[in-house]
C-alpha cells in the first residue's frame, strides 16, 4: 500500500487504517494490546514506516 502523506510511524499507520473502516478499528483500535512487526522485527508504536516496509499486526486473539 502506498502510504498517504503524514504517516511516518506505526502509530500513524494504525490511526490511518482505523479511519478507513470499522473492521480495522475493531482489530487495531486499542493500540496498547496490538503487537507490530516491521520487516519481520517486532517494534514499538513509534517505529518509522515507509512504503517499502512490510508491516504485520498481531491483534489480541482468544480461543484455544
Amino acid at each position: 500500500m502506498q502510504l498517504p502523506g503524514g504517516i511516518a510511524t506505526v502509530s500513524d499507520l494504525i490511526d490511518h487504517l482505523c479511519s478507513i473502516n470499522d473492521i480495522y478499528k475493531a482489530a487495531l483500535g486499542d493500540k496498547s494490546v496490538v503487537r507490530i512487526a516491521v520487516n519481520q522485527t517486532h517494534v514499538g508504536l513509534d517505529h518509522p514506516v515507509t512504503d517499502a516496509d512490510e508491516v504485520a499486526f498481531f491483534p489480541p486473539v482468544t480461543g484455544g
